[in-house]
This record gives structure tokens, C-alpha cells and sequence, in this order.
């Protein structure tokens, strides 16, 4: 059912005799500025990594919506397992060249999804990295202003004579590929950034517990990072922090206890328009 830009979508049933319910999950909603040139048609495709038990026990399965259809695709069987307490852990993924990108324990998971409409496939593959095993959170995707593609987490770095507290940094691994469009071809690549990450012109230090502190957006246009922190790590609440400034700045007093928090990116022009909507309604 539509009714101008509001679609509802139809509810997920599952394939054969499995009567699992879907307790965890990850959602990515990709729309058509995601997945082809300016100018396309509106269209939205809704991807979901779910665990549930089949023939050969428990299974990682993929299963994409698609608003051309107006419903559901077949399950798809994963090439990655993922254990159920960490699948609703995964961050916001990132879309490039068609490709939904996504950040797990065991590297960079690529999903196509702009082919499959042609024969209701999904294209995978896992491209092996090092990423934060101490906190599912500590890890996110993103694509920098000269589109390439890139996975962040924080990192710790000893003080000396201060045992108890740490410098904290950002680390960039970029990934390449021989070959743009074939997700197969992609690998690590030997580039590797690590950015300070200031507030008020002086190194963030903060207390050495790996999980107080997740990494929750990214924005590709602004190049701005949102994460919150933790009571324990002595700096609670929300930041925000430009990468190319490499500095920090405090948004909120709180926000680290927040299952969701995302940002969206508007243009000035886009936003003095819905200022302008909103004050003559």
C-alpha cells in the first residue's frame, strides 16, 4: 500500500518448515541514489542479515525487498557466519559502485545488490582485515571525498608512566580493487592513516576500556564522524569529529546508552527550504 511517498512494506515470512523467529538482524535501506546514475527512477531496496535454522542447523541468511516488486526476494544462504548475539551489532554500511559495504568481526563484507533485479541473486564477498575484536561497535565504514573506500575504528595508545589511560586515535585502512566493479577483486591496500583525534586543540586521553566508546556515522559529504562515549572512559556523552580537521567536538551530554543513533547530511539549500515549509504550516 502507498500513499504518495509512503510505502508499507509487506511482512517477512519465512521460507519452508522454519518457524525461528528473527530476534536479531541487521537492516540497510539503499535507495535509488545509492545504486544508479542521477536522474534514474525512485526505488528503494531493503537488505536484512538474519540467523535462523535450516537443513544443516543454524545459518546466516541474507534476504533483500525490493519496492519495484513490492515484495520479498528468496533467502540466500551467507559465505560469512555470523554468530546471533553480534548481528545486530553491525554498523550503518556504506554504498559504493553499487556494492553495500559492511563492517564485521571477520573483514569487509560486499553485498551487491544494483543486478538483482535481473535474476534475484546476490553477489557476496569478504575482503579479510584486521578490525576492533574488542567491541563490535569500535568499527564503521566510509568513503572519502575522493571515493575510496575505507574501514575506521579507534585505537589505543600508551602514555607513558600512566598505566590507566590512553591516547586515543582513529585508524584508516583503505581498500583497492583491480577491478571497479568486480567485488571479487578487492584487497587491503598498503595505505593506512591514523588521525588524532582532538578536542580544543589537545589529544583526547581517555580510561582503557575497550567498549566505552562506538563509532555510530559517518558522513561522506562532510567528512564528519558521530561516536559516543561511555561513564568510564571520562568523557560521556555524544561527539562528533571532523576527519580532516582531525578535531573533536562535544554535541550532547549523553546518547553511549542509545541502541540507534544516526545522522543525516542536507545541503544549506535543502535545509533553509524545510526551515521555510515548516514556519508557513
Amino acid at each position: 500500500m502507498t500513499s504518495d511517498n509512503i510505502v508499507v512494506v509487506p511482512p517477512l515470512v519465512l521460507g519452508g518448515k522454519n518457524k525461528t523467529k528473527i530476534l536479531d538482524y541487521s537492516c540497510t535501506l539503499l535507495t535509488s541514489h545509492d545504486l544508479c546514475s542521477p536522474g534514474c527512477r525512485d526505488f528503494f531496496h531493503i537488505l536484512l542479515i538474519y540467523n535462523h535454522h535450516c537443513g544443516g542447523g543454524l545459518s546466516t541468511v541474507l534476504r533483500c525487498y525490493s519496492s519495484d516488486t513490492g515484495r520479498w526476494g528468496p533467502e540466500t544462504k551467507s559465505i560469512v557466519k555470523i554468530p546471533s548475539s553480534k548481528i545486530s551489532n553491525i554498523g550503518p554500511a556504506v554504498v559504493h559502485r553499487g556494492v553495500a559495504y559492511l563492517a564485521l568481526e571477520q573483514g569487509v563484507f560486499g553485498v551487491r545488490l544494483d543486478r538483482i533485479e535481473e535474476d534475484h541473486t546476490v553477489d557476496m564477498h569478504l575482503v579479510p582485515c584486521d578490525t576492533s575484536k574488542l567491541s563490535p561497535n569500535n568499527r564503521l565504514m566510509g568513503v572519502s571525498s575522493d571515493n575510496r573506500l575505507f574501514l575506521m575504528y579507534c585505537c589505543f595508545r600508551a602514555i607513558p608512566k600512566i598505566k590507566l589511560w590512553k591516547k586515543l586515535v582513529l585508524k584508516l585502512t583503505y581498500l583497492e580493487f583491480a577491478q571497479e566493479d568486480d567485488i571479487h577483486t578487492g584487497k587491503i591496500s598498503t595505505i593506512r592513516e591514523i588521525l588524532s583525534m582532538k578536542q580544543i586543540g589537545k589529544q583526547m586521553e581517555v580510561a582503557y576500556y575497550p567498549t566505552v566508546i562506538k563509532l555510530r556515522w559517518f558522513g561522506e559529504k562532510s567528512g564528519i564522524l558521530l561516536f559516543t562515549m561511555g561513564e568510564r572512559s571520562g568523557h560521556n556523552g555524544t561527539y562528533m569529529m571532523n576527519l580532516r580537521e582531525e578535531m573533536v567536538d562535544k554535541v550532547a551530554d549523553d546518547g553511549h546508552s542509545w541502541k540507534n543513533l544516526l545522522g543525516y547530511e542536507m545541503d544549506m539549500a535543502a535545509y533553509l527550504a524545510s526551515v521555510g515549509q515548516r514556519s508557513f504550516t
